[in-house]
């Protein structure tokens, strides 16, 4: 029995998507995740400083400080804590993370 779908199609739940309609929905995701991440590195970077010292004078991990530059998710009091660490204030919360 022959195949109905086209060898460049794929057939998802619900309808057919041509392999020209899954790139663009793909692109499309990858440009939202780079357009929501944080400057946490580039910041702390140009202030010459080491995710251990951020997060000594953070008083958090190292761990959390990666988490947070690989654009995960953290608390409010662990904003308040890095931006602290980083000489800002609350109100200069918008030029390090999203939202």
């Amino acid at each position: 029995m022959q195949s109905l779908y086209k060898s460049n199609s794929v057939k998802p739940e619900y309808g057919l998507w041509d392999t020209q309609s899954i790139q663009f929905l793909v692109l499309s995701i990858r440009e939202a995740k780079f357009m929501g991440k944080n400057k946490l590195k580039e910041i702390r970077e140009s202030m010459l400083m080491s995710k251990s010292e951020l997060a000594r004078q953070a008083n958090v991990s190292p761990i959390t400080i990666t988490r947070i530059e690989k654009n995960m998710p953290c608390r409010m009091e662990t904003q308040r804590k890095i931006l602290f660490a980083l000489g800002l204030k609350p109100a200069d919360k918008h030029k390090i993370f999203k939202d």
